[in-house]
């Protein structure tokens, strides 16, 4: 057996998560706020321009422009949202870029660069540098944002960003759209949030009783994990206590992903101290 992936690899590997209703709230915000977005449908002559801009022959297939596959869809290049807030980005071609499924689920809204750098969630064959030079292509997608910049400019491109906060604010009439529109949205969230606390109950109680050895050995792990987390010593707690003061201060997602990663990882490296 491969001892890179070997039985502590799979064994640590997360079980699926339980679903509860109050995990979609981030899923709300995040599509209400996408949903007051320009969607610009492009046609098939913007198709051809952006697959030639980025160095594919618009006679053959294109191919997912991060792992060289047969293209399945289109990706944004720019996420829409960051976190529950939304960002100055629309869905228009000059915005999307061909992609494989695998390529776009694993990569959700990381920003292109890091995520080919970091290899969190790649699909596996991206992993092969001797298949895919990650470097050429993050410097093939800078090219192609700066060829559409200069496009832009020109007025010869789609835009692929709208200030939605100033035209909205400088319209009284969207004003109070927006405001009825949040509101509607704040109290989908609250009955789900309600609803959320009412199954939770229900789905415990349905456990308990038809698996109630089960139950028990679910909360003595749970219980187990947050011991352990509890148990840091104030050597581990520093470090994590200082990536959490930089979040108030960062501003681009390259920035809070690095941030994540570093933290995660020396949460782990920490708790597998006390495992020893």
């Amino acid at each position: 057996m491969d001892e890179k992936r070997g039985k502590k690899t799979w064994v640590s590997m997360k079980f699926p998560a339980s679903n509860k209703l109050s995990s979609l709230v981030s899923s709300i915000n995040r599509n209400a706020s996408i949903g007051m977005k320009p969607y610009i449908i492009p046609n098939s002559e913007e198709k051809i321009k952006a697959i030639e801009a980025l160095g594919f022959n618009k006679d053959e297939d294109p191919k997912c422009v991060y792992c060289g596959e047969e293209m399945t869809c289109w990706d944004h290049l720019n996420s829409m949202t960051l976190g529950s807030k939304e960002t100055e980005f629309i869905t228009s071609i000059s915005n999307a870029v061909p992609s494989c499924l695998p390529c776009n689920t694993g990569r959700g809204n990381i920003p292109y660069a890091l995520w080919l750098r970091t290899g969190e969630k790649r699909a596996a064959y991206i992993r092969d540098e001797k298949k895919v030079n990650i470097e050429n292509v993050i410097k093939k997608i800078d090219k192609y944002i700066e060829w559409s910049d200069e496009e832009i400019q020109k007025g010869n491109w789609v835009p692929y960003k709208a200030d939605i906060n100033r035209i909205i604010y400088e319209d009284e009439e969207l004003v109070k759209l927006k405001q009825k529109y949040d509101s509607l949205k704040d109290e989908i969230i609250d009955l789900l949030k309600h609803a959320s606390k009412i199954g939770e109950k229900i789905r415990e109680r349905i456990t308990k009783t038809s698996y109630p050895n089960y139950h028990k050995k679910g909360l003595e792990s749970n219980k187990s994990l947050e011991k352990l987390k509890s148990n840091l010593t104030e050597e581990d707690l520093q470090p994590l206590r200082q990536i959490v003061d930089q979040f108030t201060s960062v501003k681009t997602l390259e920035e809070i992903y690095e941030l994540k990663i570093e933290y995660n990882k020396l949460l782990k490296q920490a708790i597998n101290r006390q495992l020893r």
